[in-house]
């Protein structure tokens, strides 16, 4: 931020990557995508404590996940459902 409490282009621009959705991805091909992206970030930042915790949890294999990656499986429907409950179950410390 600078001081008189914007931020600067490199702010924006930084901030633009982190939130931008994964290269060969299908997140950014229609706005649908687009915003199961977001929804996807914005859940797994909440649980995980920040943008760049949440990205790096979303791009490791997962043995409950078949040992997918969350931010491959998410890219269907089910998949989708699938890593929002898991991030649900974190959240609330259901370990099963």
């Amino acid at each position: 931020m600078n001081e008189k409490g914007g931020f600067n282009i490199s702010d924006n621009e930084r901030l633009s990557q982190l939130l931008s959705p994964p290269l060969n991805s299908t997140y950014s091909q229609s706005s649908e995508m687009q915003t199961r992206w977001l929804t996807l970030l914005f859940k797994s930042c909440r649980v995980m404590g920040s943008i760049a915790a949440a990205r790096e949890w979303l791009d490791a294999p997962k043995y409950v996940l078949n040992n997918e990656k969350p931010i491959d499986l998410a890219q269907s429907d089910e998949g989708f459902e699938e890593v929002c409950q898991l991030l649900g179950r974190i959240e609330h410390g259901v370990f099963s």
